[in-house]
């Protein structure tokens, strides 16, 4: 028996600035979108979440100018009905064919009503006869109205929802448990939770405490993600800082010695450099006296000369006849001083002799000066040579130590720093982890002493149709060669399947991808047989994951012939249903011809770049 049908027939943004749209179309049968990653694949399925009702839609920046998207679905009665959602909120577009697709038919609610087909919910679920059902959603007996979102979970597995470690069927929140039990229940027999009695008795302090405890969940699920506890043992990592605390206080002793070193290297290098420019400064004053001596020097054997010739001279006139004055004509007796001529010869040549005498000994003080200075210069530039190789030497061992040893013991004390930085981090958010078990553990014990298992209201699916369901997948498992099938079976504590006796959610990533998709069709399968409600669609994100990204050695189905059979299993039986697949890899090519197939190339001068053009 065929069940109420429908399908995607498209996906597409809407511009801001002139209304134009740019998206994907679907067809019945198995419909592929691949290619590498970062091309707006998972966008897509997060972007038909959005459209059937989700809160908000992540931005991305090749979104940017667009102002809205839409979805447009098909039925097997061939009606034709679309939801178009503004990204800044608000209600709804709803569009028909009764009116044509050009104009809004109304405004329809996003957030679900009990009962009331003027929102997304209310009317999908009418279009497959599941409106004004209700589930329990909790052990005391409440019920809430079932909502298209409930059943969406089980028809639209995004990729971190496929790996997951639980039920492939229920919510991993504590407090959401019992409500997916209750839809699974009613996908599998059709029958729902009507609504029951509510007990109200100390009822404002469970929800409080179931809601401290999905808290503290939450906040320890999010703490596990990050992967640093699986083997974390603390008094491993309190010797390793005990360790590198006296690693940190040896090599900070050592960087301490060598700039030590280094500030002994430098007062040397410093004391050096002023005694070379004491030295230049004294050898600049002494080339300056120098200069200035050699001049006085050459006054004094200009004055000798001058004084040797008026001795000469002098020495001639005292031995020559003595005449009248050739100047004056006076007679050498007629000599009177102060009447215009000084012939006291004699007393010139003697004032001239003692002043040469006196002249000579100053030269003879001056060369004995000079003398002192050239030595003296000598001396220095010897001086100056040593001091300057000694500046050159501790130069280049302070430049030796700051370059090589003390840049290398720093950088290794910083990276001690850095290690012991990160290993109390680890310790702090570890301890903060086992606070958060601690208060969990807590409350728990306070809720089940006090609420569990008192008067309290059990979901049971029912196991002839588990049961129904597990020979399904066993079957659509062993026609995709899964290894090691064995037998399957429904473990009701866990509520997930046992695969040849290994429960599905400890395999490896690649594994529960293709269990959880296998499941996933199971349950339309299964419904489909029943002719119970199922939307007919399904859209699946890296089922097979275990081909391009496995975890490990078991996980790696490359090599094995599963892919060929799973897309020859889907087209076989799936062509009248509506399958979406988004995967990395291009499906096999001898199937090709078989389905609607678009390739994301991230080329933006190759094919199609990705769900939305490029932003150059």
């Amino acid at each position: 028996m065929e069940i109420n049908k429908m399908m995607i027939s498209e996906i597409a943004f809407i511009r801001d600035n002139d209304g134009q749209t740019h998206g994907l179309s679907f067809d019945a049968g198995i419909n592929v979108v691949y290619g590498p990653s970062d091309t707006g694949k998972t966008y897509l399925l997060e972007t038909i979440d959005y459209l059937l009702g989700a809160k908000s839609l992540r931005e991305i920046p090749e979104r940017s100018g667009y102002k809205a998207a839409f979805i447009k679905f098909s039925s097997r009665e061939d009606k034709q009905w679309a939801f178009e959602r503004n990204f800044n909120g608000g209600k709804c577009d709803f569009y028909s064919e009764e009116v044509g697709f050009d104009a809004v038919k109304s405004k329809l609610n996003v957030k679900h009503v009990d009962g009331k087909v003027n929102n997304i919910s209310g009317h999908m679920l009418n279009e497959i006869g599941l409106l004004g059902k209700y589930l329990i959603k909790n052990r005391e007996g409440e019920t809430q109205s079932f909502s298209f979102r409930d059943l969406l979970k089980l028809v639209l597995i995004n990729e971190k929802q496929i790996i997951r470690d639980d039920s492939p069927f229920l919510s991993n929140q504590y407090v959401a448990k019992t409500a997916s039990l209750s839809a699974l229940k009613l996908i599998l027999t059709g029958v729902d939770d009507e609504k029951s009695a509510q007990r109200d008795k100390d009822e404002e302090n469970k929800v409080i405490i179931l809601a401290k405890i999905n808290l503290l969940e939450e906040m320890i699920h999010i703490e596990n993600g990050k992967g640093k506890y699986r083997d974390f043992n603390k008094s491993v990592i309190i010797s390793d800082l005990n360790f590198l605390d006296k690693k940190i206080e040896a090599k900070r002793a050592s960087v301490a010695a060598l700039q030590s070193r280094v500030s002994d290297f430098l007062s040397s290098r410093r004391s050096a450099l002023n005694q070379r420019e004491s030295i230049l400064d004294r050898q600049a004053e002494i080339n300056s006296l120098l200069e200035r001596f050699l001049l006085l020097q050459e006054h004094y054997a200009v004055d000798l000369n001058r004084l040797k010739a008026i001795e000469e001279a002098g020495s001639l006139f005292i031995h020559y006849e003595r005449v009248s004055c050739p100047l004056c004509g006076s007679l050498p007796n007629d000599e009177r001083y102060g009447d215009g001529c000084d012939e006291d010869i004699r007393a010139i040549v003697m004032a001239s002799n003692v002043e040469s005498k006196k002249i000579m000994k100053l030269s003879h003080d001056l060369s004995f000066t000079i003398d002192k200075l050239n030595n003296e210069n000598e001396l220095l530039k010897l001086k100056f040579s040593k001091v300057n190789r000694f500046f050159d030497e501790m130069d280049k061992k302070v430049k030796a130590i700051s370059s090589q040893e003390l840049a290398k013991a720093q950088e290794e004390y910083i990276m001690l720093l850095d290690r012991k930085n990160e290993l109390s981090i680890s310790l702090i958010a570890y301890e903060k982890l086992v606070d958060l078990e601690r208060k969990k553990s807590k409350l728990q014990h306070i809720y089940d002493t006090k609420y569990e298992n008192k008067d309290s209201v059990s979901v049971a699916v029912p196991t002839h149709a588990v049961n129904e369901l597990c020979k399904i997948v066993k079957n659509i498992l062993d026609s995709w060669d899964f290894p090691d099938t064995g037998e399957v079976h429904y473990d009701e504590s866990k509520n997930d399947f046992v695969i040849n006796g290994k429960l599905r959610g400890i395999r490896g990533q690649g594994l529960k991808a293709v269990t959880h998709a296998a499941a996933s069709i199971g349950l339309l399968e299964y419904c489909q047989q029943k002719g119970l409600a199922h939307p007919g669609f399904l859209v699946l994100d890296s089922a097979l994951l275990a081909y391009y990204k496995p975890e490990g050695k078991e996980d790696d189905l490359r090599g094995t012939d599963l892919k060929s059979r799973f897309y020859h299993y889907l087209i076989k039986h799936h062509s009248k249903n509506q399958i979406i697949l988004i995967e990395n890899e291009q499906p096999p090519l001898e199937f090709q011809k078989h389905l609607n197939i678009v390739q994301f190339t991230k080329n933006p001068n190759e094919g199609r770049y990705g769900l939305l053009p490029h932003n150059s």
